[in-house]
């Protein structure tokens, strides 16, 4: 019922689309997981508010994988997972939301102890402008 909405170029492996009110829309892909409280719904929570306002499109996601932590090992094992989506947001806006979003699930972005537990972590991979 969306597909109307957007017409899709595809340029040098990447795809680029255009949405009807004119907004210039690219993929980027990110990794998030958590390994406290409860996973599943840390997670669902940090990408409906990353979608929330309208500048990200959550396309697809992988499936999620429970794994070990890695560098600090005396910590509840960790549920991760891959995300594509489809953005307005320049490569730093992007970041800046994503990390509005790890803090706004409690996610100490200056205190934290390095490589520890996260309620939410989150990580952009490529965004293609």
């Amino acid at each position: 019922p969306l597909e109307h909405l957007f017409s899709n170029i595809h340029r040098g492996g990447a795809t680029f689309s255009t949405h009807a009110s004119g907004a210039h829309y690219h993929k980027a892909f990110i990794a998030a997981g958590s390994n406290l409280g409860d996973c599943f719904g840390n997670i669902r929570a940090g990408l409906d508010l990353l979608s929330e306002d309208g500048s990200v499109k959550v396309l697809r996601t992988s499936y999620l994988r429970e794994t070990p932590p890695m560098y600090k090992t005396d910590q509840p094992s960790f549920l991760n997972g891959m995300v594509e989506i489809e953005t307005s947001l320049a490569p730093q806006e992007l970041l800046q939301r994503i990390k509005f979003v790890e803090k706004e699930l409690g996610r100490d972005l200056e205190g934290a102890e390095r490589n520890g537990p996260r309620v939410l972590w989150t990580w952009m991979l490529s965004c293609m402008e």
